[in-house]
């Protein structure tokens, strides 16, 4: 989880999100995600966007961008979810129902 005010100055980065700061190859890929979530909640609306990383390890990550605060503008924050091995098991779901 990444969390700015309301100027876009960061307040809050979780353990997790700590591998995104300065990030190399797919790590990069999900900081600039990270980055364009968080310059779009500036409007007001929430997003989310799903990145597939062909690793390795191969990952599925589903980024969730919304504003914060009640009433008043108080900043953003984008949540990260890994969602590989629910991808993975879908697949193979899938994969046995064919045969």
């Amino acid at each position: 989880m990444v969390v700015v005010d309301a100027d876009g100055r960061e307040v809050f980065r979780n353990a997790a999100a700590e591998r995104y700061r300065e990030a190399r190859h797919a790590d990069a890929v999900v900081a600039g995600a990270i980055s364009e979530l968080l310059d779009d909640a500036r409007t007001g609306r929430a997003s989310e966007r799903e990145l597939q990383l062909f690793g390795p390890p191969r990952a599925v990550l589903v980024l969730q961008a919304t504003p914060l605060g009640h009433g008043g503008f108080a900043g953003r924050g984008v949540v990260v979810y890994d969602v590989s091995e629910i991808h993975r098991v879908e697949s193979v779901r899938r994969d046995s129902s064919r045969t």
